[in-house]
């Protein structure tokens, strides 16, 4: 594929996501009717089916000569394939065999879909714009589509013959207070439970179950876990933050940034419909790092891989890394912090300028991190993007209520 400039500027994404009126379905299948047989979509002169109107992305002088490709649909003869471009614009793929939003890798692809299956172009699925890919006579039919339970079935049956029908309930130890790597016995809780308790220790090997298909085994709980060092950062982004697309890892440049070495270049974010919480939490990962898992309400915790799309719905969803876990804030919409009567307590403003408590005594510590976080944050650099407003509203009051204090 095409590699012009891999980033796609954020009003011009908004512009695709909210002005974009074309059947791309019809476009699809006139073009291949043509007998073409890859198609690309973007922006530019130079893409088969541009985004954007030519107004629209005429304004950006930067763009006017250049092809943007976000995706690209090849017809094959096993299927349609769905490559993802340098874009940093989302791809994602919904088939029948696999109902779940999943997301193109970057520089990757999907292959084998058929006539019927979806895609998805924008930030998250829940808003990005969908379309099904047409018949043609390019492609093979969709195969017959097994029902949900049928699915479940194979996937148990492939899983291990003798699976259980459905996964095994998580002992105590699994509940919050632990990280839960996978591969645990739940057999062998209580022991290991006991074991892990010694200080520094690690957890027994658990024996093998050769009932139990390994999807389905309660993970083991190691002895040392911090589980409070990441969970305010967590709880304060999805219950006070309006970003549709909340990003965390060791990257500075994240909304949670996890500031432990030994997390390597861990990189994902939580994505969500901020008016509709209703529709859960959808976890994006990027890089997954090592050691990383994911455990969805009453599941067993799997390991993260890179490129997953994984729904998080209800409470008491966790995410573990390294040594720590964090278990998500029931989805909701975001609510300001604090509110326009509100005076912060000094706990609360050292927290919202990042400084340790003793430093609210130093006035030119304090307004050293008032100014690089107002500069950061401020609505003109970001278009008034809510996220960022949100942060800047608050550093704002808690400045405000410290003057108040220390005039």
């Amino acid at each position: 594929m095409d590699r012009p400039n891999p980033q796609l500027p954020v009003h011009l994404a908004r512009l695709v996501q909210t002005t974009q009126t074309v059947d791309l379905a019809q476009e699809i299948r006139s073009l291949l009717t043509e007998g073409r047989r890859r198609l690309t979509l973007g922006l530019g002169p130079g893409v088969d089916i541009p985004l954007l109107d030519e107004e629209l992305y005429a304004a950006d002088v930067e763009l006017i000569d250049r092809q943007l490709v976000v995706a690209a649909i090849r017809a094959e003869p096993d299927g349609y394939v769905v490559e993802r471009g340098w874009s940093n614009f989302g791809v994602y793929v919904f088939t029948a065999r696999e109902p779940l939003w999943t997301s193109v890798p970057h520089m990757g692809s999907v292959r084998g879909l058929r006539p019927g299956d979806q895609v998805g172009l924008g930030s998250t699925p829940a808003e990005a714009i969908r379309f099904t890919l047409p018949e043609s006579a390019l492609v093979p039919p969709p195969v017959a589509v097994r029902t949900s339970r049928q699915r479940r079935a194979a996937q148990q049956w492939r899983a291990h013959p003798k699976a259980p029908a459905s996964p095994q309930p998580l002992p105590h130890s699994a509940t919050r207070g632990g990280a839960l790597p996978p591969g645990g016995d739940p057999g062998r809780a209580e022991s290991v439970r006991a074991e892990s308790v010694r200080a520094g220790s690690a957890p027994a090997e658990p024996a093998a179950h050769p009932e139990v298909a390994p999807a389905q085994l309660a993970p083991a709980e190691p002895a040392p876990v911090d589980r409070g060092r990441f969970q305010e950062a967590f709880e304060i982004a999805l219950l006070h933050w309006r970003y549709a697309m909340n990003s965390f890892g060791t990257d500075p440049g994240s909304v949670i940034v996890l500031s432990d070495p030994g997390l390597g270049s861990l990189r994902a974010a939580i994505g969500r419909n901020l008016e509709q919480p209703d529709r859960g939490y959808d976890l994006f990962v990027k890089d997954p790092g090592s050691g990383v898992w994911v455990q969805p309400t009453g599941e067993a915790a799997t390991p993260l891989q890179r490129g997953a799309v994984i729904r998080l719905k209800g409470p008491g969803n966790r995410i573990g890394f390294g040594g720590y876990v964090v278990e998500l804030p029931p989805p909701a919409v975001p609510v300001p912090r604090f509110g326009p009567h509100d005076v912060p307590d000094p706990e609360s403003i050292a927290s919202v300028l990042g400084l340790p408590p003793a430093a609210l005594e130093d006035p030119g510590r304090v307004k050293a991190a008032y100014r690089a976080l107002a500069r950061l944050l401020h609505p003109d650099r970001h278009n008034g993007e809510p996220g960022h407003l949100s942060r800047f509203l608050e550093i704002k009051l808690c400045f405000e209520a410290w003057k108040r204090e220390h005039s």
